[in-house]
């Protein structure tokens, strides 16, 4: 991405230390409105002055991950920044209105479609003991799996509760998967876990693995992933803990 910028004032811009930040949104008027869907592409920083009527252009290369999503390019020029003034920014103008220019770009995800698809688990399980289950992803969407993706972590719970609730369920731990290759579409990995499972407890409970989850909060809490069909539950009744399935396929 490239643009222009002028200094359409009588003095000349200072102090130095302006940024040019890019977005991609869907509000073109105010990228950083809280109802806004936007992400920060990047920013230029500026330590030259310009002389009135002059110009200055910059430039912008950056590679989109296959989740952007938007409808308008937006540049904000002297764009805020963290511990600035947030009237003035870092130049102080005369009008302070005039700094986003929106271009209309259109810009749809390619996003992969990862699936749980089987899960093997012994038929009997004790708590507070280990217990070795392994489970298969697909990719089941249209797109390989991004090439710039280097990881993805799946997280694995344990809970009484058929709808998955994570103040309630217990963290069995997590997994990540290194990518050597973009997975495809229909291709699949397999998983390998040992878990120490809680103790004092059992009955009936269920198996969650997301895969491509992200932890949004501080440990011990945990969320699901974005949302998707790649959530598999298994469960079936017995006398000690124990799991079995797969019986359910649930959606985030």
């Amino acid at each position: 991405m490239t643009w222009t910028v002028k200094n359409t004032s009588t003095g000349v811009s200072q102090p130095t230390g302006w940024i040019d930040t890019v977005y991609l949104t869907d509000t073109p008027s105010d990228p950083l409105n809280k109802n806004a869907i936007t992400m920060t592409l990047g920013s230029v920083a500026h330590n030259s002055a310009v002389n009135p009527s002059a110009t200055y252009d910059a430039r912008l290369d950056v590679e989109l991950s296959p989740s952007a999503v938007g409808l308008f390019i937006v540049v904000d020029t002297d764009a805020p920044q963290d511990g600035v003034d947030l009237v003035h920014n870092i130049v102080k103008e005369v009008d302070e209105t005039n700094n986003l220019k929106a271009v209309s770009s259109i810009v749809t995800p390619v996003p992969a479609d990862l699936v749980v698809t089987s899960v093997s688990i012994p038929p009997v399980n004790y708590s507070g003991e280990k217990m070795t289950f392994t489970y298969t992803v697909q990719n089941k969407g249209p797109n390989q799996v991004w090439p710039g993706t280097p990881y993805w972590t799946d997280f694995l719970w344990v809970s009484a509760d058929p709808t998955f609730d994570r103040f309630r369920a217990s963290f069995l731990g997590q997994t990540t998967h290194f990518a050597d290759h973009p997975l495809q579409p229909g291709e699949s990995y397999n998983v390998s876990f040992t878990a120490t499972l809680p103790a004092g407890t059992g009955g009936h409970y269920y198996l969650y693995i997301d895969p491509d989850a992200h932890n949004d909060f501080r440990q011990p809490l945990y969320l699901p992933g974005s949302p998707g069909n790649h959530r598999l539950v298994a469960g079936q009744h017995g006398r000690q803990l124990v799991l079995a399935g797969p019986v359910q396929s649930l959606g985030l």
